[in-house]
């Protein structure tokens, strides 16, 4: 099968752990982000949330050991949404749930919102490495659910 061609027009760096983006208008969806650059990012979610589909921005947020970052409504558009696998529950009944994974490209952004995004992406992100499947450690999973244990 031939490698799908990138249409980036900038490179995506992987995003340290800790960083997430709160989808607006209503802001109930924490997403765990998988890699930015200055065009878009790309994100993992647990399908089922109707306020997936009605985001319009979202605002990215870094809380994790020390480092604190903000930036709030990045206008975007949906450019690709996949399925990314499976996590295992510890301890639980269900044993996994489904992930998927949401790419999605900036709309126009404010000359404000740009240089606070450079400024995140010089000081936050990973830029010495490549994007992988692995984020944090958490390798993307068969698309197959594993098999039931009973």
């Amino acid at each position: 099968m031939p490698e799908k061609e990138d249409r980036r027009r900038y490179r995506r760096y992987r995003a340290v752990g800790g960083t997430f983006v709160l989808l607006q208008p209503h802001g109930r969806d924490l997403c765990q982000v998988l890699d930015v650059g200055r065009d878009g990012l790309s994100f993992r979610y647990t399908p089922g949330s109707d306020d997936l589909d009605a985001a319009t921005e979202l605002d990215l947020l870094l809380a994790e050991g020390g480092l604190y970052f903000y930036l709030a409504g990045l206008p975007f558009r949906v450019v690709a949404d996949r399925d990314w696998g499976y996590e295992t529950i510890n301890n639980s009944p269900l044993g996994y749930f489904p992930l998927r994974r949401r790419s999605v490209r900036f709309r126009t952004l404010t000359p404000r919102q740009a240089s606070q995004l450079e400024h995140f992406l010089a000081n936050y992100t990973l830029r010495e490495e490549r994007i992988g499947t692995s984020v944090d450690g958490l390798e993307a999973e068969s698309a197959t659910p594993p098999p039931s244990s009973s």
